[in-house]
């Protein structure tokens, strides 16, 4: 018994140890590149890929942050700036239940039953006698993401100016509430190399 409660002392320590970390709930990244200067004064006309009711919201909410930060706007601006987003269904697996006595029962050539008894004392993903489980039932294993991209381009030659994109694991918010909040931090970073900047969704 001493044996197996310092086994069980052990498997706790190292479930404890090699427990990945993982980023804080409500956070996401907004990454931005820059490859020409803007021209100073240049008009922007914002379009989408598609004229759905989330890309109109889209646009209609992009105007507004752009208008706010002094931009101008036109229908037939110099520049263009191209809006989209992505939604990303996340993947989500089966996880084994909890199983705390595994019996099984094996004939041999002697017609003598065989029976094995284990008993699953701790098990960290599905449970046992000594815990719950925290894994047992369904689990994800990608999240579900949402995404905005824009790109600038100058309306004459199509040469890419300015490019940005903000990401977030959906999570407890909504693509709305995501939208809300990614909308005005990519407005901040127009015509600016951003790397990773983190982006506070709730």
């Amino acid at each position: 018994m001493k044996q197996a409660t310092q086994l069980i002392i052990l498997a706790i320590i190292i479930m404890l140890a090699y427990t990945p970390a993982q980023a804080a709930d409500g956070n996401g990244i907004v990454n931005a590149v820059s490859y020409r200067d803007l021209p100073t004064g240049a008009s922007i006309t914002v379009q989408a890929l598609d004229n759905s009711d989330q890309s109109i919201t889209l646009i209609n909410e992009l105007e507004t942050a752009l208008k706010q930060r002094g931009y101008a706007l036109s229908t037939d601006g110099a520049l263009i700036l191209t809006v989209e987003y992505h939604d990303e269904i996340g993947g989500w697996q089966s996880v084994d239940r909890r199983h705390i006595v595994e019996l099984s029962t094996q004939q041999s050539t002697s017609n003598d039953d065989s029976t094995n008894v284990k008993l699953n004392l701790f098990n960290s993903n599905t449970g046992g006698i000594l815990n719950k489980g925290e894994n047992s039932g369904t689990t994800i294993v990608t999240p579900s993401q949402y995404e905005i991209t824009m790109t600038l381009e100058n309306a004459s030659d199509g040469k890419r100016l300015w490019e940005g994109w903000a990401r977030a694991d959906v999570g407890r918010a909504s693509n709305e509430s995501l939208r809300r909040r990614m909308v005005p931090a990519l407005a901040d970073v127009l015509g600016k190399t951003i790397n990773h900047s983190a982006l506070k969704t709730q």
